[in-house]
């Protein structure tokens, strides 16, 4: 279970790095080391807040949510075509953007959901977060 008393930074620094992690080696290859590289931080230290990796992956799902839905209804349009492409824009950032990793990372979490059950649930949450605002 996630520590309660949780610095917001470090939650955000793990996040971060879950979604790098994700977005370079796919969920298949995605190990704790693999975060903890991105972390800058040793494995210990990513286990002093979160107790298993799906829980790290819940917290990037959760900024994800927040990240995304904010960017969403930025999107103001009342011509459907004008309106998807404004929303193609979030979803699909150039590699250099901060954020650019966060729909790769999702569709990696995506392709797997129907088959772990532990990531099932954050996911389906984060969707009706994102898509009900």
């Amino acid at each position: 279970m996630t520590s309660p008393d949780m610095d917001p930074e470090a939650r955000e620094s793990v996040a971060v790095a879950v979604q790098r992690a994700l977005a370079q080696h796919g969920y298949e290859r995605l190990t704790t080391a693999k975060i903890a590289e991105e972390y800058e931080n040793s494995e210990a230290g990513l286990y002093y807040y979160f107790d298993t990796k799906d829980e790290m992956i819940a917290a990037f799902l959760d900024r994800a949510a927040d990240y995304l839905s904010e960017d969403l209804l930025r999107v103001e349009s009342d011509d459907p075509e004008a309106a998807l492409r404004d929303a193609c824009d979030f979803l699909f950032r150039t590699p250099d953007h901060q954020y650019a990793g966060i729909a790769v990372a999702i569709m990696e979490l995506l392709s797997h959901a129907p088959y772990n059950e532990t990531l099932r649930a954050p996911l389906l949450s984060w969707r009706r977060r994102v898509w009900t605002r």
